[in-house]
């Protein structure tokens, strides 16, 4: 058996082997509509909240409409004025977000926090999005009025016309005024209709009319949404910004928790190992003075059992963040982690640094993956190799960021040589535990796959692939910045042209 994994959660057996809670989800057409659209599209819309929420929207895109409609000139004018405008327009379209949210929470949720930090930033909203607000200023109430009036049109289908047996209505006097023409129809059309007749016309009028109404607004909400919605939508530009936003945000995150695990674990190899190391030194000398004695018996105890402890002191420090990792690096921690494992380790890592967070997620990945062929594997021999691929002078932006950091590409694969035909089950390896799963959480911290072979009796492979930087040495970083200096002072001809 040939068993190949990718970093996929549909490769998990179930929401119970995960560990995760399960969300039900409904069958196509049951369950209670997310959108206005979806509820359209089911035969009970009329019996839903939705209808309603409909109307909401429309009465408060009216109110909008008709409310900045009679100051637009104010408005323009002010505008003029980049910090005004950059604060009013969008907060109008936080509104219309809100609005929006009523009928389509999806599809607010999706473009509300682009506009609430355009907002809380003071930015200038898009060319589309200043579009929409001008749809809503000046074309939202008069096809919203127009709209209004075809369950209006609809209902007259069902009038009293068909019934009509009296003065046609040609015969009444067209210089007539409009009382006296209203009440010649009356007299021609209602007056001579039986009683009962009016009660079950005007019943199902009142029914038509409200179908009729409920449906056009929902319509209608839904056209004018669909159309906000894109049309607020961020551009490109926006993404590309939001996800620069992230990604530093979730870097600087990482790394500010990197920091906070090296200052614990500085402070326990410097404080508390050290005394106890003082403390086994003070238990040799009593252990030295009565070696046979009560004394230096009870002392070779507590030694032995202080050693324990400092064992296991050293052990959490390790797992805390590796001294080697945080000094000289990935390649010198995965060494020290290769000696500690009861089987022969080849380790072939590059010297280069990288982030801090990305060392200590590739590090944890392999000491997740070493840890499980030691249990599970069987194997007599592991490897592990790093490769970081650089891209060409460039291709996907510049190859070099400040200070001379390269952009790369860090593979990292572990293999060993044991049984292979490992099953991911409760996403572990080899076995049942919950191995992959944490070193698939760190490989997605950094944007990571990671890839699982194991073919039956040919040993097992994981492979971490994430992106990284290259972090120079310092005197690589003391040359780039004066190589960049050089590039940036005059030369001695343009000198003397000054």
């Amino acid at each position: 058996m040939n068993t190949t994994y990718t970093n996929d959660t549909s490769l998990y057996d179930g929401a119970e082997a995960r560990g995760t809670r399960t969300v039900a989800k409904h069958p196509e057409g049951r369950g209670p509509a997310a959108t206005l659209g979806e509820a359209l599209r089911r035969p009970g819309y009329l019996f839903t909240k939705w209808p309603w929420l409909a109307l909401g929207n429309i009465i408060v895109g009216l109110a909008l409409s008709s409310v900045l409609g009679s100051v637009i000139l104010p408005l323009l004018v002010i505008s003029l004025v980049p910090q005004i405008r950059n604060l009013l327009w969008p907060a109008l379209l936080r509104v219309e977000v809100w609005r929006l949210r009523l009928i389509d929470r999806p599809g607010a949720d999706a473009i509300g926090p682009p506009i609430d930090r355009l907002a809380d930033e003071g930015g200038t909203p898009t060319f589309s999005q200043f579009a929409h607000l001008a749809l809503v200023i000046f074309l939202l109430f008069p096809f919203t009025v127009g709209v209004a009036f075809l369950p209006v049109m609809f209902t007259m289908l069902f009038s009293p016309w068909p019934f009509f047996d009296g003065t046609p209505v040609e015969a009444l006097d067209p210089n007539a005024t409009d009382a006296e023409f209203g009440q010649g129809v009356y007299d021609a059309v209602i007056a001579p209709l039986p009683t009962w007749m009016l009660v079950v016309w005007m019943v199902v009028a009142v029914v038509v009319f409200a179908i009729a109404l409920l449906y056009s607004a929902g319509l209608w909400a839904w056209a004018t949404g669909r159309l906000g919605r894109t049309l607020m939508a961020p551009d490109e530009e926006q993404l590309r910004a939001d996800v620069d936003r992230l990604e530093s945000s979730r870097a600087d995150v990482l790394d500010a928790a990197a920091m906070e695990r090296a200052r614990i674990e500085g402070a326990l190899h410097d404080g508390v190992q050290h005394r106890l190391v003082a403390l086994t030194m003070k238990l040799g000398m009593a252990e030295a003075e009565d070696p046979e004695g009560p004394t230096g018996k009870l002392a070779a105890e507590v030694h032995g059992d202080v050693d324990e402890v400092l064992a296991d002191l050293r052990r959490v420090i390790r797992n805390i963040q590796p001294r080697a990792l945080s000094e000289h690096g990935l390649r010198a921690a995965v060494a020290d982690l290769a000696a500690e494992m009861p089987m022969p380790v080849d380790v072939d890592v590059p010297s280069v640094r990288m982030p801090r967070h990305i060392e200590e997620a590739a590090f944890f990945f392999a000491s997740e993956a070493l840890s499980n062929v030691a249990k599970h594997s069987g194997a007599s021999r592991a490897t592990v190799v790093a490769a970081i691929d650089e891209p060409a002078e460039g291709a996907d932006g510049p190859a070099a960021g400040a200070g001379g950091e390269r952009r790369g590409t860090l593979t990292l694969t572990i293999a060993d040589d044991g049984r292979g035909g490992a099953v991911e089950r409760a996403a572990g390896l080899h076995g049942s535990g919950h191995g992959l799963r944490g070193m698939r959480q760190r490989a997605a911290g950094v944007d990571g796959t990671v890839t699982v072979t194991s073919p039956d009796g040919r040993g097992t492979t994981v492979t971490l692939i994430c992106p990284t930087r290259i972090i120079p040495a310092a005197a690589d970083r003391a040359t780039v910045q004066a190589d960049a200096a050089n590039d940036t002072a005059p030369t001695p001809e343009e000198d003397s042209r000054r």
